[in-house]
């Protein structure tokens, strides 16, 4: 029971925590813009492309300290490998 309760303690100080950076992310997108005078449009599709590139990124990155690149280049070209 106790472990329930911390983790529910846990989990809401997350989202908590992930609020409160997302709320800073849009300010700084928000300044950014401004700053810079690009279209809302441009910057959204920027973040976008970043955002969807993240995952490749980390299965690239943990498959080359394991050792085994192949599955970041299958996971770049959309091939499956099997081991």
């Amino acid at each position: 029971m106790l472990e329930v309760v911390l983790n529910s303690i846990v989990l809401a100080f997350a989202l908590v925590l992930l609020a409160m950076a997302s709320r800073f992310a849009i300010k700084s997108m928000e300044d950014l813009i401004k700053l810079i005078r690009l279209s809302e449009a441009s910057v959204g599709f920027a973040i976008l492309s970043v955002m969807t590139s993240i995952p490749e990124i980390c299965v690239a990155f943990f498959s080359v300290l394991q050792g085994k690149p192949g599955f970041s280049v299958g996971d770049v070209l959309g091939l499956t490998f099997s081991t």
